[in-house]
């Protein structure tokens, strides 16, 4: 299908699952803030996000369901107050040490054969397992460790980005949720899963996390 969803200000899509549709596009241009809601029942599946501005003055991604740290913290990432956007630099404990639940790993690129439009939810997870597991030049500790997991419970939001050297000038970013369980294990298999992918957004600011 071709079918698209055009959104003229502000929108909710708590709980919607999405069937069918190729995109959800920001329609307001670039100067007006544009805000989407979603929350832990919301199902984007395939369907794209695009036309989102980043920066301070830009769209507003609002997410209305509870996260937890991979600290443990809750008290920053509940869905009445506003989700702190992390980005930590080089680190073993860039989740486990986190006290935001929403993480952006702006150091960390995708594969270069991936294309996040053109991938299935199972290509995605598994690059981004690979990216945390890997003991060999691991992009986000800067090292041959893996990333240590969260703690008990942790469901979080991380972020990824395309290879810039992949597919033209601008990178599409994922969002991925991230579920551990009441026995945190060192994999990521099974805890992964692909939220939204917004289309051709280079980076997201604290203001675009709400």
């Amino acid at each position: 299908g071709d079918d698209k969803v055009s959104v003229f200000g502000s929108q909710s899509f708590e709980g919607v699952t999405f069937t069918g549709i190729d995109a959800v596009i920001l329609a307001d241009g670039v100067n007006a803030q544009q805000t989407i809601t979603a929350n832990a029942s919301t199902v984007f599946g395939s369907t794209g996000i695009v036309n989102f501005n980043s920066g301070s003055t830009g769209d507003i991604f609002d997410y209305e369901s509870d996260l937890k740290s991979g600290s443990g913290n809750t008290a920053d990432n509940q869905a009445v107050d506003t989700l702190v956007l992390s980005t930590p630099s080089a680190s073993v404990t860039a989740i486990s040490g986190n006290a935001r639940a929403v993480i952006e790993f702006a150091n960390a690129q995708l594969s270069r054969d991936l294309d996040l439009t053109n991938s299935t939810a199972d290509q995605i997870v598994s690059d981004v397992e690979s990216l945390l597991e890997s003991t060999s030049n691991n992009q986000i500790t800067q090292s041959n460790n893996a990333v240590t997991q969260g703690g008990v419970d942790t469901d979080s939001l991380l972020i990824f980005f395309e290879n810039s050297s992949g597919f033209g000038t601008t990178r599409d970013a994922v969002v991925m949720r991230y579920q551990e369980g009441a026995n945190p294990d060192p994999l990521f298999d099974n805890e992964l899963s692909v939220f939204a992918v917004f289309t051709s957004v280079d980076d997201f600011d604290a203001a675009n996390i709400a």
